[in-house]
């Protein structure tokens, strides 16, 4: 299992050397994903990212369902409202939307693909974030009517 923290130094224990083949793996998804000008060579990125373990041990059990399921079952260049995530996971859009506020690792588990029915809803690291991701994965841009998203 590898932790993946994002800014900062890795904690005693966790490996952060880029010559470990799993580290050089995980830099190299990264990499595809977010910089690559190829969309396929992204989608690429993108699928090499959902190979690496997630460890969600430390979100209580609630969240973690919501936020398994976000991972298992919203694809690449795809959207879902707060509403058909709860419906998926068996809880209330509300607690969707906390859940996606505490979600430890933001593009590991891609609650940038989670969206109000009326529009782009939140995004902790900020929605310019958001909206780059979206153009990242070729998603339209959900308006005042309601996401442009294909649940």
């Amino acid at each position: 299992m590898v932790q993946v923290r994002l800014g900062g130094r890795a904690p005693a224990g966790v490996p952060s050397d880029p010559s470990d083949p799993q580290i050089a793996r995980i830099s190299r998804a990264f990499s595809l994903y977010l910089f690559s000008a190829d969309p396929e060579r992204r989608r690429e990125g993108w699928h090499l990212l959902q190979q690496v373990p997630v460890d969600l041990a430390t979100v209580p059990p609630t969240y973690r369902r919501i936020l398994e399921t976000l991972r298992r079952t919203v694809p690449f260049g795809r959207l879902v409202t707060y509403g058909e995530l709860a419906r998926r996971a068996g809880t209330h859009p509300r607690v969707v939307g906390r859940a996606m506020a505490r979600n430890p690792v933001p593009i590991l588990v891609p609650c940038h693909r989670v969206v109000s029915a009326r529009g782009p809803g939140g995004f902790t690291p900020g929605l310019h974030w958001k909206r780059y991701l979206w153009q990242l994965e070729a998603i339209k841009t959900p308006g005042a009517a309601g996401p442009a998203a294909r649940d």
